[in-house]
């Protein structure tokens, strides 16, 4: 009976190796699902981390964007409203300047020659019939003398043109307005 005694107890450490040796496997197996599980639970959090972190920056970068857009286009309009302030301011002045200038000696000169590059753009025949529209100060100051130099009818009109000549061939039906107010709003796109 020994002989069978030791033959079931060789069984029974064999059978406990076996079911150790699977028991083991078992669990390495079972840790390392777990593992695995653990990795990709990881790896999932990391990637939706990630991408919360992505969006985060995108709307980040995006306000900040849109504020430098304002701030620029704010600043534009801010210099461009200064710009236009100081042409006025300027515009004033220079209309100051010129009002004491058509109260000038000089200022005769200059409407003389301001009404010949009138009539040159006129286009004036011996028979066509002119007039020239001056402000009001300069018909009682020109008249006489200008209807003499240029055989031509003066008529006033609003002082707002500050001073120079509005032409017309009344026979042709050309005008040539070549005031001092019009000059201006040409040249600067100002407004008087």
């Amino acid at each position: 009976m020994d002989v069978i005694n030791q033959k079931l107890k060789k069984f029974e450490e064999s059978c406990l190796n076996t079911a150790r040796m699977d028991a083991e496997e078992t669990v390495n197996q079972i840790n390392n699902k777990i593992s695995e599980n653990i990795k990709q639970e990881i790896q999932d959090y990391e990637e939706e981390k990630q991408k919360e972190y992505e969006k985060k920056i995108i709307k980040l970068e995006h306000n900040y964007n849109s504020k430098v857009f304002q701030l620029n286009n704010d600043a534009k309009h801010a210099i461009l409203q200064k710009k236009e302030e100081l042409k006025k301011e300027i515009m004033t002045e220079i209309v100051e300047k010129l009002k004491v200038f058509v109260q000038s000696e000089k200022y005769e000169e200059f409407l003389i020659k301001n009404i010949n590059k009138s009539r040159e753009k006129l286009n004036i025949e011996n028979t066509d019939k002119i007039s020239i529209y001056l402000t009001k100060n300069d018909k009682k100051r020109y008249e006489t003398k200008l209807e003499d130099i240029f055989s031509c009818t003066v008529y006033d009109t609003d002082d707002d043109y500050i001073g120079g000549a509005i032409c017309i061939n009344e026979t042709k039906g050309i005008m040539v307005d070549n005031t001092i107010k019009e000059l201006l709003e040409n040249e600067y796109e100002i407004e008087i």
